[in-house]
This record gives structure tokens, C-alpha cells and sequence, in this order.
């Protein structure tokens, strides 16, 4: 950390150092500042949901009215998977009318884009039903209106009019399951969506170290020192998150170090404390840049107990992080697991699901969460984000016959 010193000229620390570290300041302050900007508007601790629109599918060889319910259906599905915020049929027709736009032959990757755009959304689906030698087929893409391109794409084929709404569900399901699975990549390779107990972290700050520790989630503690060439400082760090991104965290904390300083008028020690906030970026898995800026209050005596320096002061800091361990695994995890397991023994759906998205947050790749927390969807009645997370606990084991038997088994129904 820096600290720089608010006070006049007179004051003896200062000869020969107030320049110096007024320009540390202004130097981690520019990267700093840029950090801000970074920091999405959420609420502390949530998803941020995409907003999303379903194109009327096109009928091709297909009755147009098979074609408008199929596209009633899925919409419907979107909404029960409660991973989007879906645009209303209705409100979606206003926009498009006041913009004198027609939906109908859209089914191009660009004119999805530009429709989205109108929209405002970030994400559309747009498909296709089709029949060909009596065979029915039902096609659909997720695109991306902000990079243009298209995310994912799922079929099915040969099914039956009858069956249409499960059809539709599976279709949706996989979907939705491909978009989770790129998400807690994402999450993954950012460094995790929660920081997890237990995980230690070596920093290289200007100028110094520091080593920290999560003692439970969202809260770390770090010792540093730091020496230059006429001052020295160790102390203590508290950090508390509270606002996250895959890969941007941001935080609060506190700090007190005990200082020694060499200046023109002599030797001094004493005391500083303070309190920050900051950001911290992500730019691997396990490395991240971080910078914080906060006020302190500062105090120097000289070897006599005379008082050199008194009074407020700030502290800049700008460092390198490079993390080790955690993770979200061991006993916690499993503790948490088995909470979640009882709450689903006694019917307690809400509060299962709960404890189990609450693991998932900290440890993404945990399968036996992933079927835990299909198993509270179907109890509750989410056919679609059930499917959608069985499908996601097969991805990360695929060596589960039984819940592939009971997914197989589900999408017959």
C-alpha cells in the first residue's frame, strides 16, 4: 500500500517524500479509476438475468397455425426455465409495429440481430417447423444480438402432434443447458462465482507482499509488508466481497499497519488504519489485478514519544494476485450437500433448492448438486430447467446410468 500524507509543507515527514508518493497515488490511481468502470449494476450477490425474445417460428411444408402454437409453446417453456427475462408476445408486437418492422420471414442469423436490437434484447430464438415425407421437424438457434453469432442449436425429429408440448420442453432444455454449461466455464475460468473458504492467495503489491486467506466465503484476511527505501510497514488486511461477477469482485475493507519512516528530521514509528474499497479483476482462473483507495488516519513519534505526524492521511494500493486452493470442495460442501438433501427428504423444495444453488455458486462442477437441484425443479413442477440440469450433472459424470435412465425417462413422458 501507499499511504500519502495530507498536510502542509511545514510538516517534517514530508521533505523529500510527499512528492514521491503523490506520484504513486496518481500512478495507481490511473489504474484504479479505470477499475470502476468495470463494475456492472447488480445487486450484491445476484444474477444478472438477459433479457430474451422468441421469434414466431416458420412453417415450412407446415400449416402456419401448427407453426404459430409450436412458437406459443416455447416461449411458454423459456419463461418456466426462469433463466431469461422473456419479452411478452403482445409488448414485443407493439415494439415492432411502432417500428413499422415485420417478424415474419425472419428466420436469417442477421435479421435476428437487428430485430433483437429493436427489441433491446440480448439473446432471441428463432426457428423453424418443418415437415418433409410425413416426418416432422423442429428446429431452433439461441443467437447473441451483441456479438451476432449464433450460441447453440437443437432439433427433434419424428415426433408426434400429440406429443408436441414434451417435444418443445426437450428442445428448450437443451438450449438453455448448453448456455449454463458456457456460464460456469466462464465462472471457472474467472476464478469461480463465489470466492471459496480456505483458498490462499500471494500478492505482489507496489511496493510489497502479501499473502491472504478466505476464511469463509466472501471474507479474506492478508498479511503484507511492504519497504522502500526509507520506510517500512506490516500489517493486517480484512477484505469482505460483496458484489461479484464471473470475473469481476468487488469489495470493502479494512487495514492497520505498523510503520517506520526515515526522514530529514529523523526516525519515527507509530501507527496507521484505515478503510478501503476496491476491484479486482480476473484475468485467469487463479491470477487476478486488483486496485482499492480509502481513507486512514496516521500516527508518528519519534524515539523521544515526540508526535511527528498526526492526522489523516490515504491509502492507494494496486497489486498482483496469484491464488492457490479452495475452490468450494471439502467438508463445507458436502455439509452443505447433505442440508440440502434432508430439506428434499422433508418436502422442503424451496429450501433445498436454495441450500444447492448456494453450493453450485461456489463449486460449479459439482454433479451430485447439479441432480439435486433438478430433482427440486421436477418436485416443483420445472419439467424444463429439471431436464436442463440433469443434463448438466451428465456432462460433468457422464458415468451415471441411473439418472441417464430417469432423464431418458422423462423425455418419453
Amino acid at each position: 500500500m501507499t499511504y500519502g500524507y495530507a498536510f502542509g509543507p511545514a510538516s517534517p515527514l514530508l521533505t523529500g517524500r510527499v512528492r514521491p508518493n503523490r506520484r504513486c497515488a496518481c500512478l495507481a490511481l490511473m489504474f484504479f479509476v479505470p477499475f470502476l468502470a468495470l463494475i456492472p449494476a447488480w445487486p450484491a450477490g445476484a444474477e444478472e438475468q438477459v433479457t430474451i425474445a422468441v421469434l414466431d417460428f416458420q412453417a415450412t411444408n407446415a400449416p402456419a397455425s401448427d407453426a404459430a402454437a409450436i412458437t406459443q409453446f416455447v416461449r411458454a417453456a423459456v419463461v418456466r426455465a426462469h433463466r431469461y427475462l422473456v419479452v411478452d408476445k403482445s409488448n414485443m408486437d407493439k415494439i415492432l409495429g411502432e417500428q413499422a418492422f415485420q417478424q415474419t420471414g425472419c428466420t436469417s442469423q442477421e435479421c435476428a440481430v437487428k430485430l433483437g436490437k429493436i427489441l433491446n434484447v440480448r439473446k432471441m430464438v428463432v426457428g423453424d417447423y418443418t415437415i418433409v415425407g410425413g416426418i416432422r421437424y423442429l428446429t431452433a438457434s439461441l443467437v447473441d444480438v451483441e456479438t451476432g453469432q449464433i450460441e447453440n442449436a437443437a432439433k427433434e425429429k419424428g415426433f408426434s402432434v400429440s406429443k408436441i408440448d414434451e417435444t418443445v420442453d426437450r428442445l428448450v432444455s437443451s438450449l438453455i443447458a448448453a448456455r449454463r454449461v458456457g456460464e460456469d466455464e466462464a465462472r471457472a475460468r474467472a476464478g469461480g462465482g463465489r470466492t471459496a473458504r480456505g483458498r490462499v492467495g500471494l500478492g505482489l503489491n507496489i511496493p510489497g507482499l502479501g499473502i491472504r486467506y478466505f476464511v469463509i466465503d466472501n471474507l479474506a484476511l492478508e498479511a503484507r509488508g511492504q519497504m522502500e527505501k526509507d520506510a517500512r510497514a506490516e500489517g493486517l488486511r480484512v477484505y469482505g466481497y460483496i458484489g461479484m461477477a464471473p470475473s469481476v469482485l468487488v469489495y470493502l475493507g479494512g487495514e492497520g499497519d505498523l510503520i517506520q519512516f526515515s526522514g530529514d528530521a529523523g526516525k519515527y514509528s507509530g501507527l496507521a488504519a484505515g478503510g478501503f474499497a476496491g476491484v479486482e479483476v480476473f484475468v485467469w482462473r487463479k491470477l487476478s489485478v486488483q486496485c482499492d483507495f480509502g481513507p486512514a488516519y496516521l500516527r508518528l513519534t519519534d524515539k523521544n514519544g515526540m508526535v511527528g505526524q498526526d492526522g489523516l492521511s490515504y491509502i492507494v494500493n494496486f497489486g498482483i494476485n496469484l491464488y492457490f486452493g479452495g475452490g468450494g470442495a471439502g467438508q463445507e460442501i458436502e455439509k452443505l450437500y447433505q442440508e440440502a438433501a434432508e430439506l428434499y427428504k422433508a418436502k422442503d423444495y424451496d429450501g433445498a433448492q436454495t441450500k444447492v444453488e448456494g453450493i453450485l455458486r461456489q463449486d460449479p462442477e459439482n454433479w451430485k448438486a447439479w441432480a439435486l437441484l433438478g430433482n427440486c425443479q421436477y418436485a416443483k413442477g420445472d419439467r424444463t430447467g429439471a431436464l436442463a440440469s440433469f443434463d448438466r450433472s451428465l456432462q460433468i459424470n457422464p458415468d451415471n446410468p441411473r439418472l441417464k435412465a430417469w432423464v431418458d425417462n422423462l423425455r418419453k413422458r
